[in-house]
């Protein structure tokens, strides 16, 4: 599991899991819209469910920190083991999005070869 740095201060871990979330986020709609095309659309609808799972985990582990932070329960370290958690899962949900999308473009490639063809 990749660790935050205990060095890192509370604004830069925050505006990375803004950026991931942002990210994430992008992701999951940019397969909704596939969906909505009919393009693999069992696939793609998997793959939403997938996504939305983990999209609702990283929002746990989110929970989970703020509020080890602020109500004093377990201190700074538990809550930075959730937020690394949470990072993990919105950096799956990037992975696969990017792995769709050079999927998707590997196959406009592929017909429009077979197009000129």
């Amino acid at each position: 599991m990749a660790r935050a740095s205990k060095a890192k201060d509370s604004q830069s871990l925050s505006d990375s899991l803004k950026e991931a979330t942002a990210s994430a986020t992008g992701r999951v709609l940019r397969l909704v819209a596939e969906a909505k095309d009919g393009s693999d659309s069992a696939g793609t609808v998997t793959t939403i469910a997938q996504l939305t799972q983990l999209c609702e985990q990283a929002a746990d582990h989110m929970s989970k920190a703020h509020r080890k932070l602020f109500n004093g329960e377990e201190g700074g370290e538990a809550a930075i083991e959730h937020l690394d958690a949470a990072l993990q899962c919105l950096r799956k949900v990037e992975v696969e999005g990017t792995r769709r999308t050079t999927k998707a473009k590997k196959a406009t490639k592929k017909q429009r070869r077979a197009k000129s063809a």
